[in-house]
């Protein structure tokens, strides 16, 4: 039974089919009344004495329906919409329908800020927000920004070592920034080695995971004509920090654990940048 979405009468209703009603309020303003016949796929929505029929299809077509309308066509907002239908069920996701199309006809709703006017799917994702509960609308939209989920330490790993087993990505740039204070200087030949120590991370962008407690070793290669032109500083200011820009890659070769070497390619300290902006004034 192929039947459109239209007005019916109380006799028009019960000529169709024998039904039993269920009373709901599902807002504070709008009462609704939801028929289902069990035995069938005709769900009726009543509101101020009229009755809205339509057949209640699967899932996805009753989302294809409300993208329609909305005139949504984005992979994002479909998949939010059918987030809304699996959550709140169909005859709520067309009773939010119906309302967006209410507030359509009556001027429609302004954005937040009051700039502009809603698109009709942002008036009906609004309507979802403030017409669901904090579980719901975190199963629509996502936890809000407080409450990002981490995943834990032994996910992380878990994660990682089943994507290394897959096909890699080729990165056609690699360059890792060190600041800070060198450690031993050894000078062999045309090249000046020195190591240097992190263990303490930076703050990191909300959700990612936190990084290992261990300590990550560097073994830096500078060529001698570069700590030629740094030595210098790094000797007259105790407290001046060196700058080393390099490619980096892993040595299992050095030690137990082995160690991230950085060769070089831009070597400088703060000092010394500092005073070349003082001299390009």
């Amino acid at each position: 039974m192929n039947l459109p979405l239209s007005p019916m009468t109380w006799a028009e209703k019960r000529a169709v089919c024998d039904c039993r009603w269920e009373k709901s309020a599902f807002w504070s303003f709008t009462l609704w009344l939801t028929c289902v016949r069990p035995d069938s796929k005709i769900v009726f929505l009543c509101k101020g004495g009229k009755f809205l029929m339509t057949e209640q299809d699967d899932r996805q077509t009753l989302v294809d329906r409300i993208a329609s309308a909305l005139g949504e066509t984005a992979p994002g907002p479909l998949k939010t919409i059918a987030r809304v239908v699996k959550v709140v069920g169909a005859a709520k996701a067309l009773a939010l329908l119906e309302e967006t199309r209410r507030i359509e006809a009556t001027g429609g709703m302004l954005t937040d800020d009051g700039r502009r006017r809603r698109t009709p799917g942002g008036v009906f994702f609004k309507l979802v927000k403030n017409q669901t509960t904090s579980r719901e609308r975190g199963k629509i939209f996502g936890p809000p920004p407080g409450r990002i989920k981490v995943p834990k330490p032994a996910e992380v790993v878990q994660l990682a070592r089943s994507i290394l087993i897959h096909p890699k990505g080729e990165a056609m740039t690699v360059k890792i920034t060190l600041i800070g204070h060198p450690g031993r200087i050894v000078e062999k030949d045309a090249v000046v080695i020195t190591a240097m120590q992190s263990s303490h991370p930076p703050s990191l962008p909300r959700g990612l995971p936190q990084p290992p407690a261990t300590s990550t070793n560097y073994v830096v290669f500078i060529a001698r004509k570069q700590w030629q032109r740094v030595k210098d500083s790094l000797v007259d200011h105790p407290d001046d920090r060196l700058i080393i820009e390099g490619y980096p890659v892993f040595d299992s070769r050095l030690g137990p654990q082995g160690a991230i070497t950085v060769y070089a390619r831009y070597v400088t300290t703060q000092q010394l940048q500092q005073a070349r902006r003082r001299s390009e004034k």
